[in-house]
């Protein structure tokens, strides 16, 4: 494991986390997260600062610039909501990153304040994330990313199949059955996902590549697009029963 702590600069080689969540009134939940991933080859941005000058503007403006470069940088974020705090701007982050095809993960404290916002506001916009609810598995799932991330991709052939294509054949057979797959109910308003789009074209792309010998992707990112198609999957079932 690589450890980069804010402000410090680095080039951004090798698959990256970026550690968002409480700092200011919480607990050091940052160290004991970093000890439970040390043995992985990731490299890991902190912006929770050893010493940090409360009070210092310029410095105050460097810590956001700084935030904001390597949340765009890291390979995929991480979130943990701590009891002790609402995490204001944590909510911002997540709200953000939410709407964009950055793999996060997400965790919540059982007694923080407002889990069933977090909850709620995720079963909406990234149906493809699990919430959790320990630093345990928060990193088991950072793990689990990570290792798929790590795999080789084995060659598409008539005999070696290439691992995941009957699982993205499933999910888009089933996703072209459901008349909900593009627009469906809820709350009482039609909202169109674009992430189911997105995922949806992925998909299709990736099928007539595949139907040719050719592999463009890479394990990391057919295991989000096949977790992805799950969790819109899951909630199509849950709101028009298909």
């Amino acid at each position: 494991m690589k450890y980069v702590e804010a402000p410090s600069e680095d080039l951004g080689l090798g698959t990256s986390v970026f550690l968002a969540g409480g700092i200011s009134n919480c607990p050091d939940w940052q160290k004991e997260f970093v000890d439970k991933i040390r043995d992985t080859e990731l490299v890991v941005y902190n912006p929770r600062r050893a010493n940090f000058p409360m009070g210092d503007k310029e410095e105050g403006l460097r810590q956001i610039k700084w935030e904001a470069e390597y949340l765009h940088k890291a390979s995929c974020i991480i979130f943990w909501f701590p009891k002790e705090t609402v995490c204001p701007i944590v909510l911002f982050e997540l709200g953000s990153w939410s709407m964009t095809d950055k793999p996060i993960f997400v965790g919540v404290h059982p007694d923080y304040s407002r889990r069933f916002d977090v909850e709620t506001q995720l079963e909406i916009r990234r149906p493809d994330v699990t919430v959790v609810y320990s630093l345990d598995d928060l990193a088991d799932r950072l793990r689990e990313w990570d290792h798929m991330a790590q795999t080789v991709s084995p060659p598409l052939t008539e005999h070696e199949p290439h691992p995941h294509l009957a699982e993205i054949r499933r999910s888009l057979k089933k996703w072209q059955e459901s008349p909900a797959r593009l627009l469906y109910v809820r709350d009482e308003s039609f909202k169109v996902i674009e992430v189911s789009i997105v995922a949806l074209q992925q998909l299709i792309d990736l099928l007539k590549d595949a139907e040719q010998g050719i592999i463009r992707t890479t394990p990391r990112n057919l295991y989000s697009i096949v977790e992805r198609i799950k969790g819109i999957r899951q909630m199509f079932k849950k709101d028009t029963g298909y």
